[in-house]
């Protein structure tokens, strides 16, 4: 059912998640350079760290490996 509570709202802006980043290097750097941003930067690199430790190794043939 419509509610008519949400006409007159603006739209939201679209949150962009972190591996985003990694796809576009000059959406990092534009987001870097505006205040107020969400995620934060350093929000943002503690999903990088969280993400590059929580993956599993990779071998060369492509198999994965999560012996550390």
């Amino acid at each position: 059912m419509f509610d008519s509570r949400t006409k007159h709202r603006p739209p939201s802006p679209q949150k962009i998640l972190w591996f985003e980043f990694l796809l576009n290097p000059l959406l990092l750097e534009k987001h870097l350079t505006e205040g107020g941003t969400d995620p934060s930067p350093t929000d943002l690199i503690i999903k990088f760290l969280a993400n590059s430790i929580s993956q599993p190794n990779v071998d060369s043939a492509g198999n994965a490996n999560n012996n550390q």
